[in-house]
């Protein structure tokens, strides 16, 4: 007989339920799982010219310094200019005697076998040289020496530290107030009666007291 066999009505509802309540369970599961998993962080939007604006702006400030130079005893009228040939195999020195400058150039600095090398001094009471040819790089660092007799520096009560200076334009520097923008700060070490830095390259160089002139006041 059949009987024992056929399903009922409502046991067959029943079954369908559960199927359905299983369905509905799994797949509220996955959707549960969908929801809660963790996403990426997402960065906050920046404007694209503020970013930029910053960023010149940084690059900028990172660059440029504002010092104040050493000042001369007595200011420069006019611009003095030296020469000096010189053979890779031996080196040589360049000398500006009239303002205490002294460039030492080691052998085997120069990238060719001779070079004319060139400084002048800048007129007015920044102590400042521009150097050339333009641009040279050299294969070991000349040696920057400039005697501190002639400039204010005996004559101050409280020595500033000195440093180095590289400027890229002679507009940079303020002849007469010694204030000065430098492209680049260089570490200055006073040996006797000279204050003596490295050049890699050539362009301009200042001797800098830092960031005040406040001690130039009184004289």
């Amino acid at each position: 007989m059949l009987i024992g066999t056929t399903t009922s009505p409502k046991v067959s509802l029943l079954r369908r339920a559960r199927r359905t309540a299983v369905a509905l369970g799994l797949s509220l599961s996955v959707g549960a799982c969908a929801v809660d998993a963790p996403s990426a962080p997402v960065a906050p939007e920046v404007p694209a010219t503020n970013g930029l604006l910053g960023s010149t702006l940084g690059l900028v400030n990172g660059l440029l310094t504002n010092v104040t130079a050493l000042l001369r005893l007595n200011p420069l009228d006019a611009p003095i200019t030296r020469s000096v040939t010189v053979n890779n195999a031996i080196g040589g020195v360049l000398l500006v005697p009239e303002t205490g400058l002294e460039l030492i150039i080691p052998a085997g600095a120069l990238p060719t076998s001779t070079m004319t090398i060139t400084v002048k001094a800048l007129p007015g009471r920044a102590v400042a040289y521009d150097f050339e040819p333009h641009g040279t790089r050299f294969v070991k660092p000349l040696q920057f020496r400039q005697s501190l007799g002639l400039t204010l520096y005996p004559l101050l009560p409280i020595k500033p530290v000195l440093s180095g200076g590289y400027f890229a334009n002679e507009n940079q520097i303020n002849p007469t107030t010694g204030r000065a923008t430098l492209n680049e700060v260089l570490n200055a070490t006073v040996v006797g009666n000279s204050v003596r830095f490295d050049i890699r390259h050539f362009s301009g160089y200042m001797v800098s007291t830092g960031r005040s002139s406040e001690h130039y006041d009184e004289f």
